[in-house]
């Protein structure tokens, strides 16, 4: 048990350090992107339109004139 014990120990104090930190960042990323997603849905929830025309949801009309 002691022989194991001081591996673990090693392990924890390296996780603690740097490997916290990188889990903390992961955290932090996961969380932006959770909240984009969410923007995305809530903006597609209002205006379904966007999908078929894109950009502000609005149909754009023309006159049937020749464009050149």
């Amino acid at each position: 048990l002691n022989a194991r014990l001081g591996v673990i120990t090693d392990n924890l104090a390296r996780f603690s350090g740097q490997g916290l930190s990188n889990v903390e960042a992961l955290v932090q990323d996961s969380r932006r992107s959770i909240s984009r997603i969410e923007e995305a849905v809530t903006d597609l929830s209002r205006n379904p339109q966007r999908i078929l025309s894109g950009g502000d949801g609005e149909v754009r009309q023309f006159d049937g004139r020749a464009r050149r």
